[in-house]
Parts: C-alpha cells; sequence; structure tokens
C-alpha cells in the first residue's frame, strides 16, 4: 500500500507540464519530487541546453545511513540489488557531500512515465525489505 508521500498519477500530461516548466525557467531546468519517504526520494526533471533543447532526467536520492549514529549493514545489504538494478539501467551513481547516494539518468521523453513506474516498483520492494514503510 502505498503512502500519501506517493504520487502515482505521473503522465503525460505531467510530462507536458514539466518541460513547460524547463522553458520558462531563468535556469532552464525545472524539477519536481514524486515520492519522499524517510530515507529515499524520487523526482524528475527537465533541462534545456543552450540551443533550446530539452532533456529529461529521473533522480532517486537514498540517505545511506540512518538516524542512528551506528551504520546497519542489513539495510546497506538490502538496497544493494536495488542500487545495481538502477545502474543496470543507466543511472550514474553518486555519493553527496551529506551521505546521500544521488542515482541519475537521462530518460527519453517518451519514456518517463513508464520508467517512473518500473523504478517506483523497484524502490517499494526494496523499501519494504529494509522496514519501512
Amino acid at each position: 500500500m502505498r503512502d500519501s508521500n506517493v504520487f502515482d498519477a505521473f503522465n503525460e500530461k505531467d510530462v507536458q507540464a514539466l518541460e513547460e516548466d524547463a522553458k520558462q525557467s531563468k535556469c532552464g531546468e525545472f524539477y519536481r519530487t514524486l515520492m519522499k519517504r524517510d530515507s529515499c526520494r524520487v523526482g524528475v526533471g527537465a533541462r534545456q541546453d543552450t540551443q533550446g533543447k530539452l532533456s529529461f532526467f529521473l533522480e532517486v536520492l537514498i540517505s545511506l545511513c540512518s538516524d542512528s549514529p551506528r551504520v546497519d549493514l542489513h539495510r546497506l545489504e538490502k538496497m544493494l540489488p536495488f542500487l545495481k538494478e538502477l545502474e543496470a539501467r543507466g543511472y550514474t551513481l553518486n555519493c553527496e557531500d551529506d551521505g546521500c547516494l544521488s542515482c541519475e539518468a537521462t530518460v527519453a521523453r517518451k519514456d518517463m512515465t513508464n520508467e517512473y513506474s518500473a523504478v517506483l516498483s523497484a524502490m517499494e520492494k526494496i523499501c519494504n525489505n529494509v522496514g519501512e514503510t
């Protein structure tokens, strides 16, 4: 069962809105968070290059450590298959200064909704396995 922090209805209309928001943005980029849980967040974005061409991306942010000062090896072990799946799907995995792992992939406009659904489905399996709801 998905909680209220999950945006299920990401569809073509939302991709169009993302595209328009990026075009109107002063910096040429727009980002929207679609799912947020204690240790993970999924968002989508669009970037406009200097020639006005748009590219779309999906980002997964994962907090590697819980609120506890101790490292939870069991939790990290359970996340590993999800991270490997993201990497296999073409995501770049980068460590951020705040201890988060940033996983980002450029996604074709036509594939945005399917990619979000696939990542959300894989993430739900992992989040359930590490004891999150």
